[in-house]
């Protein structure tokens, strides 16, 4: 009998390793709800708040971009298992879209980014900043235009009324508002206390440790904005060009002087006209620093600046060079602060 014991045991164990968890690991999920979240900054903030009870999932790790991520298998087999889920939203992890459409009711999804208390942002407009509306909407003159405006007459009503019914729970999409709302401390803090209350909800057995942490994570998270205040007053009003447009809540929140991006849009190349008015700005603004991600080819920042004394550094807006956790994004964020500081100082 106790050999028969230990063979089960031992079984079990082995079960555990083949499905990549520890025994404390499956313990602590089982103990509480199973919560799946999809980027790093986000996950941080619910894992800190789960702190005690379970471990959250994360969908997008290492170094890899909501913006071209491709859902495995694995984490589509989690989401229909999940209790709860926290994302950005549609307009951030575009590949979650359908998948969330089709979740189980019991599931509570939850996007960040439309939580109360978030300050939220318009898209920034101008040969800066907006997306070059012939590439994005593949619009040509003559008979194909008026072609597709026809179409587009005919089929309105019902492919919005389709489009509608599918998404409308789940897709959390905003239109023409900028999606990287975490980069803002004060709107950290709302997602945690929405955090909270969701936890607290499908979870009460363990609603006073959520409040208990959330109000850690709260006082914590006002110290930041205390901290990234000082540590980037230096620099503030100084001109910088970023690769991509994802820094407008920081910049809002401690007076940065962005002045433009590389790209418009993540999927896109830049066109040679397109790189002509970069240079032209660069000239033109007194750029001092040129800021590429670490997820993307520095090939044409390393361009623009090439014959110049214009410094680059690499900013990570989803903290990927951290290890997941609690203490992510309070890393994240006073790395993109020193990062900025140090490419913009004398």
């Amino acid at each position: 009998m106790f050999l028969e014991t230990i063979k089960v045991q031992a079984l079990f164990l082995a079960m555990l390793i083949m499905l990549g968890l520890s025994p404390a690991n499956a313990a602590e999920r089982k103990a509480g709800p199973l919560v799946v979240v999809s980027i790093k900054p986000l996950h941080s903030l619910v894992a800190g708040v789960m702190k005690g009870v379970a471990e959250p999932l994360l969908i997008v790790d290492g170094n890899a971009s909501p913006h071209t991520y491709r859902l495995k298998p694995s984490a589509a087999r989690e989401l229909q298992e999940a209790d709860a889920i926290f994302w950005a939203g549609g307009n951030v992890e575009t590949f979650l879209i359908k998948p969330l459409a089709s979740l189980p009711r019991h599931a509570m999804v939850v996007a960040l980014s439309q939580v109360p208390g978030i300050e939220l942002l318009p898209m920034r407009g101008g040969e800066r900043w907006e997306t070059d509306h012939d590439h994005e909407h593949g619009h040509s003159a003559g008979n194909e235009e008026h072609e597709e405006h026809e179409e587009h007459e005919e089929h309105e009503e019902h492919e919005e009324h389709e489009e509608h019914e599918e998404h409308e729970e789940h897709e959390g999409i905003l239109q023409n508002i900028d999606p990287h709302v975490w980069l803002d401390p004060r709107n950290a803090k709302a997602m945690v206390q929405s955090i909270v209350q969701t936890l607290s909800d499908i979870d009460p057995r363990h609603a006073r440790q959520y409040r208990k942490n959330g109000q850690q994570i709260e006082a914590r998270l006002e110290k930041l904005d205390r901290r990234l205040g000082a540590e980037l007053e230096a620099v503030s009003g100084q001109p910088y060009m970023v690769f991509h447009d994802a820094y407008q809540y920081l910049e809002n929140r401690y007076y940065l002087n962005a002045v433009g991006s590389v790209v418009f849009q993540m999927d896109q190349a830049s066109s040679a006209k397109r790189l002509r008015r970069l240079h032209q700005m660069i000239k033109n603004d007194g750029i001092s620093c040129v800021f590429s991600e670490p997820e993307f080819s520095t090939k044409k920042i390393n361009a623009l600046i090439d014959g110049t004394d214009i410094k680059t550094a690499a900013l990570d807006p989803l903290g990927s060079a951290f290890p997941p956790g609690p203490d992510l994004y309070f890393s994240m964020m006073t790395e993109l602060a020193r990062t900025i500081r140090s490419c913009l100082s004398d």
